[in-house]
């Protein structure tokens, strides 16, 4: 069941991200949430250097069921001081409007070896993911994610990220996957679920 995209609601409890902290959130219908809609305009108009790459919405805010956090990503030039500054930057205004912003920042792999604007959107973007991620792992092909911090608390317990920190000060994810993640989306696909593909937004 589809839910109403405006829907809204509240939630207290203390979360810590980096140098962020806030101690009320806000869980969203869908993308069209008028939250989510001041959070891509401030984005927009505030992140600088972005213009200099791509970013994404993707996940659950395009779903239409309640979701806590709006995961984006970016991809473009590999300049890790001008990736911190975007990634501080959304995650900011993520903590400013009170709706978790999951950023990462993505090279290699998925994006080097595969035309995303080439693909059928008319088909299920989880389904296709799937597919992709196989055909890279058999070619031994890896897309690098990279990310801000590995330290988060919620509500006093430590979060544990398996981030590993680079020289530069970003933290890249590992090549693990996370299988209770991936067992609930597959169980959805079995639903007939079809998930929607990234949206660009600048």
């Amino acid at each position: 069941m589809r839910m109403d995209p405006y829907y809204t609601q509240e939630h207290v409890g203390m979360m810590k991200y980096h140098t962020f902290a806030n101690d009320t959130w806000y869980g969203v219908g869908g993308i069209e949430n008028h939250i989510c809609q001041l959070i891509l305009a401030r984005i927009k108009d505030e992140v600088e250097f972005l213009d200099e790459y791509e970013l994404f919405v993707h996940g659950g805010i395009l779903e239409n069921w309640l979701t806590w956090d709006m995961d984006l990503y970016f991809i473009g030039p590999y300049e890790p001081e001008k990736i911190k500054s975007i990634l501080s930057a959304i995650t900011k205004i993520g903590f400013d409007e009170q709706l978790f912003c999951d950023v990462s920042y993505r090279q290699g792999g998925l994006f080097d070896h595969y035309d995303i604007s080439k693909e059928d959107k008319s088909k299920c973007y989880f389904s296709r993911h799937l597919e992709i991620i196989r055909e890279m792992r058999a070619k031994g092909i890896a897309t690098e994610i990279y990310y801000l911090s590995n330290y988060c608390i919620l509500e006093d317990e430590v979060v544990e990220l398996t981030y590993t920190e680079l020289p530069n000060g970003l933290f890249r994810k590992g090549s693990k996957t996370n299988t209770e993640s991936w067992a609930k989306h597959e169980e959805r696909l079995s639903t007939g679920h079809k998930y929607k593909w990234p949206l660009k937004i600048n």
